[in-house]
């Protein structure tokens, strides 16, 4: 009797044993991901004193950087929110499994919406998916609900964040969710009642910004029409909207004269008065080709003076910029195009910079001022004001390091 118990006392250990080197070896072989959030998704009457807390299940690489604005480890989003006002300080579980935000200065009575987008493990493992949550230091959420398929042809898009926007160029989002499967299939809930642009983005590089990072990444907008112009939608408070459904898709460069055939066709139907003021684009590259370009227009005498075009190779979208430079002229109408400019631009010292620092990032733009006014300093007073400007990235997310700026027009 003795022998059977103690073969039933090693039998046991080893089962023990088997079983937690399964444990052990199940979580090696798990993908890195987000387990838990605190406050949790839903969550009402939320302690704005409180801190906001991520675990993961596995250890989190503490000396990863993505953000532009500081030195924390993960890339998110807190919306409401500005990026300049995210905390600086944050801490860590023994295990670096948790993080914990102490100081996001959460309002009373508000929603807020927060994603975790991209992290990395401490054998560099990249977040599976993102994660992204709706709660409210109130009492109540709204109950609107989108549904739809944010798909891509070509690709599987789980891991996709689909979110809402007051204005199609503005960062923070009124509502967000994560793909979880490939074929793009999507509910969003507790929406605000309003109208929004919907967005789709696919973070493909991993960087963790996801609003107009043409270079890596895919992008998809409302256009029931396909007329190429992103489309705002209608949510009902307490209701589910109609179905949204988007294509997600890459993007091609174009010179700045191959993109501005397009605008020059819309804006033949503008008033006469109203002129191309000002080109540019802050991402551009050695052959003078960039995703997107921007178009500022003026009309002295119609209301908008002002009206502005963001234009890429998928879609273009019209708007009034609240920024305005008083003192520029009419661009003629055989401006150079931006593949000649950067030439330029790089027979003076371009080519120097780049070769110094090759991950440089270049901006382009061109505009000419009124050199009589008595506004413009004395060191801008020249009849053409077109130039490259080369920064060089140093952590984070374009953050300069270096910087020149060359004349190019």
């Amino acid at each position: 009797m003795q022998r059977m118990n103690r073969c039933s006392a090693e039998g046991k250990f080893l089962w023990l044993v088997g079983l937690f080197a399964l444990f052990l070896a199940g979580e090696a072989c798990a993908q890195f991901s987000v387990v838990s959030t605190s406050p949790t998704d839903g969550q009402v009457r939320v302690d704005p004193n409180k801190p906001v807390q991520v675990v993961f299940n596995k250890p989190l690489d503490i000396n990863a950087n993505y953000d532009d604005w500081s030195d924390i480890p993960i890339a998110f989003i807190m919306s409401p929110g500005d990026r300049r006002d995210y905390p600086q300080q944050v801490t860590f579980s023994q295990n670096n499994r948790q993080i914990e935000f102490n100081d996001f200065n959460l309002q009373p009575n508000t929603v807020y919406h927060f994603a975790v987008l991209a992290a990395k493990s401490t054998t560099r493992e990249d977040l599976s998916l993102p994660v992204a949550i709706t709660f409210t230091t109130g009492d109540t959420l709204p109950y609107g609900l989108m549904t739809g398929r944010a798909g891509n042809p070509f690709a599987d898009n789980t891991g996709a964040i689909v979110a809402l926007y007051k204005d199609f160029l503005d960062f923070n989002p009124v509502a967000m969710t994560v793909i979880d499967n490939p074929d793009g299939d999507y509910a969003m809930d507790y929406i605000l009642g309003g109208i929004y642009y919907p967005m789709v983005f696919k973070d493909l590089d991993r960087n963790g910004y996801i609003k107009f990072d043409f270079t890596s990444d895919d992008i998809g907008f409302f256009d029931p029409d396909q007329d190429s112009i992103p489309n705002p939608t209608l949510v009902a408070e307490g209701w589910h909207s109609p179905v949204v459904n988007m294509t997600v898709a890459g993007f091609l460069r174009s010179t700045a004269r191959e993109t501005y055939e397009r605008v020059d066709r819309i804006m033949q139907m503008a008033p006469p008065d109203m002129a191309l003021r000002m080109v540019f684009s802050e991402e551009v590259i050695n052959s003078g080709r960039s995703y997107y370009w921007n178009y500022d227009f003026e009309s002295p005498t119609t209301d908008p003076y002002f009206i502005s075009f963001f234009v890429s190779s998928n879609f273009h979208h019209l708007y009034t910029p609240s920024w305005w430079f008083p003192d520029s002229l009419s661009l003629p109408a055989n401006w150079i195009d931006s593949d000649a400019a950067i030439d330029t631009a790089f027979t003076y010292v371009g080519r120097f910079f780049v070769a110094e620092f090759p991950d440089a990032n270049i901006a382009a733009m061109l505009e000419m001022t009124d050199v009589t006014r008595d506004l413009v300093p004395a060191a801008l007073r020249n009849a053409n004001r077109g130039h490259i400007s080369l920064s060089k990235k140093a952590g984070g997310y374009k953050r300069p390091a270096a910087a020149e700026r060359v004349p190019a027009w």
